[in-house]
């Protein structure tokens, strides 16, 4: 309909949950030269799920996990991950992860990035 109106969709259903993570294995990729370090997480996250009038989704999660490396440091670890679908089922997905050293092994920002239209993108900076 050329020329028609769309009136924005009315705000739709809310749904949110609260959860304990099951313990994950997560490879350290900044590691300065060394072999590869491991940290098993364990935490809890927030998923936050929005259908609209429209029948596009949002879902929204939050993570904050804590872990011990295969070297001993402690980290910690949250993520924040946003997805929407829309009501023709186009998907776009990001997520921002940032990995943090309680010693001086280096932090980690991981984002990553999702469309239908784009594809799969991973960008990894190490700090320290």
């Amino acid at each position: 309909m050329i020329g028609a109106s769309v009136a924005p969709a009315a705000a739709g259903d809310v749904t949110v949950f609260h959860r304990e993570l099951r313990p994950r294995g997560f490879q350290i990729l900044c590691t300065g030269g060394d072999f590869p370090r491991f940290v098993v997480l364990l935490g809890d996250g927030t998923l936050v799920i929005r259908v609209n009038a429209d029948g596009s989704r949002e879902v929204v999660i939050q993570e904050h996990v804590t872990g011990t490396g295969t070297d001993g440091t402690e980290y910690v670890f949250d993520r924040t991950s946003r997805q929407s679908t829309s009501a023709t089922g186009e998907v776009n997905d990001v997520q921002y992860g940032v990995l943090v050293s309680k010693g001086s092994a280096p932090n980690e920002l991981i984002k990553t990035t999702f469309s239908t239209a784009d594809g799969f993108d991973v960008e990894i900076v190490c700090h320290g």
